[in-house]
């Protein structure tokens, strides 16, 4: 059960339909206002496509929403990279002809996926995938959830495990994804800021301090220290390391409206002070007022 927030605070990570998301936009918005928050960033994958609607519901009921998008990388040793955009033009051509070759990938790889799945089992077909992802590029959380609907699986998370599709499972079929240098710089150009996301997930030890590191001599921004999967220490670390290195700190419940739990948007929130932090970043930036843009 959530308690109605402060009007002051901002979940910087959210999904809808236009991705992987449960709910469309303008719905993902509705539940921020009624959960009492200050606005959103939506952050979809590899996309801008539910930011107009979101912006529209936003501006009916009162609240923000940062048009924001979450790119998937490569980073310098070859591991996937997950980097936040915000305050970025999601009309930019830049972006949009990054998103035209991102969707291609998405679905040379959903396709290899569900190849794999069919040597498996042959219980999916790429058919029932597009049906799960209606508009939106497919990935994997969209087969997950033709796998439930074949009954492979009963819960989403099921399938990113060794299993299926979890890296270096029996289905897994790695992607190229955009190098970071590349994402930092198109995100900067379409007028926004560059926040590495969840580093501290799904790793053994502490948190990607040397792909930070690698981001940050390319024109890193923030990085997202407050993350549903982040466990431990990790967030003190992360925090201690963007002190060090002048990154803004940001945080976000990764929602996509789907798990045991449902829905946990507004989870994880930041002030407007980190907005504003993040708002006076992009200024300088494009005021050229940062060197390694």
């Amino acid at each position: 059960m959530y308690v109605p927030m402060s009007r002051d605070r901002f979940d910087l990570h959210t999904h809808s339909t236009a991705s992987d998301g449960m709910l469309p936009p303008r719905e993902v918005v509705a539940l921020a206002a009624e959960r009492g928050l200050a606005g959103i960033a939506l952050t979809d994958h590899d996309t801008t496509d539910g930011v107009a609607e979101a912006q529209g519901m936003a501006a009916s009921l009162g609240i923000e929403c940062i048009a924001g998008v979450e790119l998937s990388c490569t980073g310098e040793t070859g591991n996937p990279v997950h980097m936040l955009g915000y305050f970025v033009d999601p009309a930019h051509t830049g972006l949009q002809a990054l998103f035209t070759a991102m969707r291609n990938e998405r679905m040379e790889r959903a396709e290899a996926i569900v190849q794999r799945i069919q040597q498996l089992d042959g219980a999916v077909t790429m058919d029932d995938v597009l049906r799960e992802a209606g508009t939106a590029p497919p990935g994997r959380p969209h087969i997950a959830r033709a796998m439930i609907a074949a009954g492979l699986i009963t819960e989403v998370d099921e399938a990113f495990t060794t299993d299926w599709f979890g890296s270096g499972g029996r289905a897994w079929v790695s992607r190229d994804g955009v190098q970071v240098e590349r994402a930092i710089r198109v995100i900067h150009d379409a007028g926004g800021v560059a926040v590495f996301a969840h580093p501290g997930a799904r790793t053994k030890q502490g948190f990607r301090e040397a792909a930070i590191q690698q981001a940050v001599s390319v024109g890193l921004d923030g990085v997202e220290a407050d993350h549903p999967s982040h466990e431990g220490d990790v967030v003190q670390q992360i925090s201690e390391f963007a002190i060090a290195n002048g990154l803004v700190q940001t945080a976000g419940s990764d929602d996509h409206g789907y798990g045991i739990d449902g829905s946990r948007l507004g989870c994880r929130t930041v002030p407007r002070r980190i907005v504003d932090a993040l708002i006076a970043r992009a200024a300088t930036r494009q005021a050229g007022g940062i060197v390694g843009a």
